[in-house]
């Protein structure tokens, strides 16, 4: 077997020092990548700082950086008062912009299209559902219990269309809530008050169905228009109780560090209140009315069927 020189040696000790070199190089590259892109999070999160500089020491090391080197650069340039002060004097030499005049400048085309949608979304949802009430208000032959129902349907639609769809056409074209801590909460109360009223309503329409196809006679003694009434009373302030989780959840919030703004958002105090309140509107606005209305049409079904089975064999007989 032929013994290595001393130039192969040679070549074989530069070309692994050189690789060494490059990987220390890459390595250093991915170092600085994560210290810059964790600082530019600290930038966005001024406050977040501290445990973003946890985060990048706990990175640093699993990279197999000195921890210590890393902890101490992490400290250092992680700090709120470096942060904030870097932002107002270096960082934002790179945005450098007029916030008031680039919040309200949008493409012509994006306005016009989304405002006529949100228009006429409003215009026929208002028209209709004013159309339906004033058509059962004026005739007292419509004065029905299922037309009652609707009456109420057509108010928590409407309630909805006036108190959130302009809201949301204006919030839909700026970057921040500009419209006070008020409306962060009401409308969005609101529409979890028309969301509940509709679909609790729909599910008595279903129950009230069911009981005058299955039980005819007695329907006329249990389901009359006072008794409609005092329901659709108890649906609107059940659904006015039933709403209220989201006023704690949502909140008005203010972001920014140089330019201040406003973000209303569902901000909950702990993960697991936020787990709740959508699992209770999981089950308030879907797992109970789809299983209600499951059974009371399909019991309805089965009746018709059975109805028009015994009205043929009838014939037949006859």
């Amino acid at each position: 077997m032929k013994e290595p020189t001393q130039d192969s040696i040679g070549f074989e000790n530069r070309h692994t020092e050189a690789n060494e070199d490059i990987k220390e190089e890459q390595h250093e590259e991915l170092v600085d990548s994560l210290l810059s892109g964790n600082l530019f999070l600290a930038h966005l999160f001024p406050h977040d700082a501290p445990d973003i500089a946890k985060i990048t020491c706990l990175q640093a090391n699993s990279l197999n950086y000195s921890q210590g080197l890393a902890c101490n650069i992490s400290e250092t340039l992680f700090s709120v008062e470096n942060i904030t002060g870097s932002y107002e004097d270096g960082f934002n030499e790179d945005y450098n912009y007029d916030y008031d005049s680039d919040e309200t400048a949008l493409p012509l085309g994006e306005v016009v299209a989304v405002s006529l949608f949100y228009s006429f979304t409003l215009t026929i949802g208002v028209v209709g559902n004013l159309l339906v009430i004033a058509a059962v208000a004026r005739d007292r032959r419509l004065r029905s219990i299922t037309n009652l129902f609707l009456t109420s349907l057509a108010s928590a639609d409407l309630a909805l269309l006036c108190f959130c769809v302009p809201v949301k056409c204006v919030a839909f074209f700026t970057f921040s809530w500009t419209f006070g801590l008020l409306l962060c909460k009401s409308v969005h109360y609101f529409q979890n008050v028309a969301m509940v009223c509709s679909i609790m309503t729909l599910t008595l329409m279903s129950i009230e169905r069911n009981i005058a196809i299955l039980f005819p006679l007695r329907s006329k003694m249990i389901c009359t228009r006072r008794r409609a009434r005092i329901l659709v009373v108890v649906i609107w302030a059940g659904s006015s109780v039933l709403a209220l989780p989201i006023l704690a959840g949502q909140k008005h919030k203010m972001v920014g560090v140089k330019y201040k703004g406003y973000w209303c958002l569902k901000d909950w105090d702990n993960p697991v209140q936020g787990v709740l309140f959508e699992s209770y509107m999981l089950v308030l606005l879907f797992l109970v009315p789809v299983g209600v209305m499951v059974v009371s049409y399909t019991t309805i079904c089965m009746e018709l069927s059975r109805g028009s089975k015994f009205r043929r064999q009838a014939t037949s007989i006859s």
